[in-house]
């Protein structure tokens, strides 16, 4: 059996099997680069998504009187030329791009996938013109597709508009 014990093993006992992510943990947790790595990207969800409860201020109320200020008590990242508080514009903007960062390659997967899967299962003379058809999308330059984009959809300087925005990037990124 392969979990018998043997003669070389020096306590001669029998280990149950190890699952191949205890292995993967291992040599995670003695990578200190990883580590870290993981240790930052925790401190960074955590301060996008529970930070706005501790620090309440609005990211866009605007006070005149405390413009372009450095860091303070009352402002630990300073003020910006309206005198919005950076640390709170941060922790909002923060916001958005983790949720583009993490719902945008779902949906390149997802997308990719079944486009993919449709040139498999058709095959033949479909299965090149698809080719085309996703190499012409990575050939696009994708800063003007994007602009055009946001221009085609109305989209000001103020507004966010994050759902038109993450549509294009899927739409882009896919192949």
């Amino acid at each position: 059996p392969p979990n018998a014990p043997s003669a070389l093993d020096p306590a001669n006992e029998y280990r149950p099997p190890r699952s191949q992510w205890w292995d993967v943990w291992d040599q995670f947790k003695t990578h200190k680069g990883a580590v870290m790595g993981a240790g930052l990207f925790i401190f960074v969800i955590l301060a996008v998504y529970i930070g706005p409860y501790i620090w309440t201020i609005d990211p866009t109320y605007i006070d005149v009187r405390a413009r372009n200020q450095g860091p303070t008590w009352a402002h630990p990242f300073g003020t910006d030329q309206l005198g919005r508080d950076m640390l709170a514009r941060l922790m909002y903007g923060a916001r958005i791009s983790m949720f583009i960062g993490i719902v945008a390659p779902i949906l390149f997967v997802i997308f990719g996938t079944i486009y993919g899967g449709f040139a498999g299962f058709l095959g033949g003379r479909i299965d090149r013109y698809m080719m085309a058809f996703s190499d012409f999308v990575v050939a696009l330059p994708f800063l003007l597709f994007m602009i055009l984009f946001k221009i085609s959809f109305g989209i000001g300087p103020g507004e966010s508009g994050v759902v038109p925005m993450l549509i294009a990037l899927v739409l882009l990124s896919w192949p």
